[in-house]
């Protein structure tokens, strides 16, 4: 489908300079990619009009005036009551439309809309402590929970979050429920906290963890979000949320920004990090029978 792009020329990104027109483009190219992650998930928008240092907002509910075309799914909102129309991005054209309105980040949920209270997947998000030297931190508590969960028999598949961290993502079956992932999620931050009591939390007030990786696991709620895989981000340089390998992160010049719109296609050259992550799934129920023989 033939879209009219407008304001091409509008500068999103300062240093170095990126133009709306590259973002649309970059969204173009990704698409292939990116879908196979996106695809029938309830997604939330960070749109900027008027780029990084313009007016940024998150929208939930898709606007009246999208086109009829694009694809929504109707969610439940626990908190505020009523419905919410997400938007779906089941294909390319979906992607150009969204950048072409503004929209740089992309969040999804973490079930499809087939089983939409099962989730699919589960996130830990480690955050870094404060200071010069936070992601190195998150470095080596991604390592030792990645051996976590091998012993549960899990394969983690990593991502950088284009901003501070890193997210391991970890392939289930959609036959139990939100509060069952949560509950296997939070078992094993317990368990790292147990283990390594001066380098993990699963607190989230901020003064409770100084010095400590905050590993999130409350993202595995339903109607959490997490940033999509290769969603550009809103800080200086339009890092990506990439998925990518674990000898990559064992090296010491890669961070949590090292992609980027300008070389992230250079980087895939190396093949897909995440190929296969949807194949072979494992129930939850499976790896909480797992965890219980390692304790």
């Amino acid at each position: 489908m033939k879209q009219e792009i407008t304001n091409k020329n509008k500068v999103f990104f300062k240093n170095p300079r990126i133009t709306k027109s590259e973002i649309v483009n970059y969204y173009q190219k990704i698409a292939p990619h990116m879908l196979p992650h996106v695809k029938n998930r309830p997604v939330n928008m960070v749109r900027a009009p008027d780029g990084m240092l313009g007016h940024i907002f998150f929208q939930q509910n898709m606007p009246a005036y999208f086109p009829s075309w694009i694809d929504f799914f109707k969610t439940f909102r626990i908190s505020k009551g009523g419905f919410a129309r997400h938007v779906l991005i089941n294909k390319p054209d979906t992607l150009i439309y969204l950048a072409n309105e503004g929209v740089v980040t992309i969040h999804i949920w973490n079930s499809r809309v087939k089983n939409i209270k099962n989730p699919d997947r589960i996130v830990f998000d480690l955050d870094p402590p404060e200071g010069k030297n936070g992601f190195e931190s998150v470095r080596e508590v991604a390592f030792l929970l990645k051996k976590e969960l091998e012993k549960t028999g899990i394969k983690p598949y990593l991502m950088t979050t284009g901003s501070k961290g890193v997210h391991l993502v970890l392939p289930i079956k959609a036959d139990t429920g939100f509060k069952k992932a949560k509950a296997f999620t939070k078992a094993i931050v317990n368990k790292m906290e147990a283990e390594y009591p001066q380098k993990v939390t699963g607190n989230f007030r901020k003064y409770q963890r100084t010095g400590k990786v905050f590993i999130d696991y409350l993202r595995n709620n339903y109607g959490q979000t997490a940033v999509a895989p290769y969603s550009v981000r809103l800080k200086s340089g339009a890092p990506i949320a990439c998925p990518i390998f674990w000898a990559d992160l064992g090296k010491y010049d890669f961070g949590p920004q090292t992609i980027n719109i300008k070389n992230v296609f250079q980087y895939l050259r190396k093949g897909d990090p995440w190929k296969g992550i949807y194949k072979s799934p494992r129930s939850v129920v499976y790896y909480e029978k797992k965890l219980k023989m390692n304790k």
